[in-house]
């Protein structure tokens, strides 16, 4: 897959490369509002994630010779935007990956008809950036830890 460009904005296919590795992992401990877990991996489980990963597509965001962020997609139209960088090249990014990518086919109780994107509570700048966009809130999410073995 080669790398797609909207404005300035260039999408380059995340590689199992070391290049691409380091690059994503970088970004992964710059990340100030995570939604994981919130435990970064090891740079070991972080290379074999990458090189196993189960999105739909995954692209490094590249503008004036530096790497900004990444994008992905998942068989369940979520998109994962991480654009802590440079948050300005967000509408670009977004309508690059819905000409690639089109959402998938709508499933009921499995997969919506359009992308949905999950943000941490903490990342005001994404969220009001996205309601700029014209994106609208439809649910809030919480985790429920399993309790502790006794």
């Amino acid at each position: 897959m080669k790398s797609s460009k909207v404005g300035n904005v260039n999408l380059v296919p995340v590689s199992s490369s070391t290049a691409h590795i380091r690059i994503l992992f970088d970004l992964l401990q710059e990340r100030r509002h995570p939604i994981s877990s919130g435990i970064l991996p090891g740079f070991d489980d972080h290379t074999l994630f990458v090189q196993n990963h189960p999105y739909r597509y995954w692209y490094l965001i590249h503008k004036d010779d530096k790497y900004l962020g990444s994008v992905y997609g998942t068989y369940h139209n979520v998109m994962g935007l991480s654009v802590e960088r440079d948050i300005t090249v967000l509408r670009d990014v977004i309508d690059s990956v819905m000409k690639l990518h089109p959402p998938l086919f709508e499933i009921k109780s499995i997969r919506g008809r359009d992308y949905c994107v999950n943000i941490s509570p903490t990342n005001v700048e994404l969220e009001l950036a996205l309601q700029g966009l014209g994106a609208t809130l439809i649910q809030k999410t919480y985790r429920l830890r399993k309790p502790e073995d006794d």
